[in-house]
């Protein structure tokens, strides 16, 4: 029996070295505090269920870590997913003409970020994105609400019945640069804190009209979900975050309406997660693998096993001189074994029974290609073989069987005889053998 010592040893370390790295190289769910929408989160508002969700779906998902000026020139869907950064006028310039050249993006904006931002303006960064989109974001005293969807040819909202919006925020139409400007003003005089704070300067911000503006969900003054095509692509702006995230997304068809967007290309391209707007994801959320385990005493440790394994391991196959071969135990050639029986039956003058022996062998093959019983007929027999072996002739075959079934056991052939009828069997069962090959193959 062979030794599989080596083996087991090199499978329990690798599966030691897996686990030790799984589990160091992931932060538990419950250690994750921070809200930022980001696609590697698997707390309730993180999107990364939405994310797993299409890959598992044949769809490429990548993550997205630099500016949207510097987006890749290959077909896809972009999800722009609650930013906590304030994009530049470039960025959204450069997004708009990268949807314009046929791509799809959605962007789903939120109220108010989540911890771990920090408000530098009262102005908040989808207020930002949105005022450059020719929209704005007010509040509405419903929440936690399932909207019904009307029935529609847009493939953003096949199969798609019912919404549900965690957030009481909707989407406003703000078509001139007057009117994103009277809105911000409010905006900011609204969430402005104490009297005799530092004034916010108001951005001076031009809207970029859309070719096409159309509310699918709610109206131009309570959108839920807003369509902006620009080109041959569309922007589809989302007003609350949450109904992509791992708490909301699986409410009534919220992942229905993501899927449609995602698969608007057919699944042609890969589908982007913007990861750059949201600055902490790279610290929670995110498998960092070996690099936290850098400067401690586990990384030291796993080094030190692997030493010994190899150590090990080299050792077993450590050779002291060249190696002997053992001697292999002597088997006699089956011709010895044939000559002998031949040489028995000779001897016994039994040619009646070395042949009867043969026939009978014969006759179960026979039966079993035939389906027939052994004793059944010799000519019912030969019929029933010629029809499922071509090579064979019925009549030659049937006239082999009835000269057999004459031999008795008792009877003392020549040798001449026993030599010529052998010679018939062999030559039927070498085609029988034949036929089965090739029935086989």
């Amino acid at each position: 029996m062979r030794d599989y010592r080596v083996i087991l040893v090199l499978v329990a370390a690798l599966t030691v070295f897996t686990v030790v790295s799984y589990y160091f190289g992931y932060r538990p769910n419950a250690f994750d505090p921070f809200e930022d929408h980001s696609s590697l989160r698997t707390n309730p508002r993180g999107t990364k269920a939405l994310r797993e969700l299409l890959a598992e779906n044949g769809l490429t998902t990548k993550t997205l870590r630099r500016p949207l000026t510097h987006l890749p020139p290959d077909r896809g869907v972009l999800f722009l997913i609650g930013p906590h950064e304030n994009l530049s006028a470039r960025e959204i310039e450069g997004l708009l003409a990268w949807v314009a050249a046929g791509r799809h993006a959605v962007i789903a904006v939120e109220g108010k970020p989540g911890f771990p931002f920090i408000a530098a303006s009262p102005l908040y960064p989808s207020d930002r994105l949105l005022a450059h989109l020719g929209l704005g974001l007010v509040t509405t005293k419903v929440a936690d609400v399932d909207v019904k969807v009307p029935r529609s040819d847009e493939p953003a909202l096949q199969d798609v019945t019912m919404l549900h919006v965690p957030g009481p925020h909707r989407l406003v139409r703000l078509p001139t640069k007057g009117a994103v400007r009277d809105f911000l003003s409010k905006l900011v005089k609204r969430r402005r804190g104490k009297p005799g704070e530092r004034e916010t300067v108001i951005p001076d911000i031009v809207p970029l009209p859309p070719d096409e503006f159309e509310p699918l969900v709610g109206s131009a003054k309570r959108g839920i979900v807003v369509m902006l095509r620009y080109g041959r692509g569309r922007v589809y702006v989302v007003c609350e975050a949450d109904m992509l995230s791992n708490g909301w997304i699986r409410r009534a068809d919220n992942v229905v309406l993501a899927a449609n967007i995602a698969f608007a290309e057919g699944g042609r391209g890969p589908v982007y997660f913007d990861e750059y707007h949201h600055p902490r994801a790279y610290k929670y959320g995110e498998r960092e693998g070996i690099e936290r385990l850098k400067g401690t005493s586990v990384l030291a440790a796993l080094w030190t096993l692997i030493a010994i394994l190899f150590l090990y391991v080299g050792g077993k196959m450590w050779r002291f001189g060249r190696p002997h071969r053992l001697p292999e135990a002597s088997r006699r050639s089956v011709l010895e074994y044939v000559h002998a029986f031949a040489g028995l039956y000779r001897r016994a003058h039994a040619g009646g029974a070395a042949v009867a022996a043969q026939a009978a062998r014969l006759r179960r093959k026979l039966a079993a290609i035939s389906g027939l019983p052994v004793t059944a007929d010799a000519a019912l027999v030969a019929a029933a073989v010629a029809r499922r072996c071509r090579r064979i002739n019925s009549d030659e075959l049937a006239a082999l069987l009835q000269e057999l079934e004459a031999v008795g056991e008792d009877d003392r052939l020549p040798d001449a005889e026993v030599l010529r009828l052998s010679r018939k069997i062999a030559k039927v069962e070498e085609e029988i053998t034949d036929h089965a090959g090739s029935t086989a193959g």
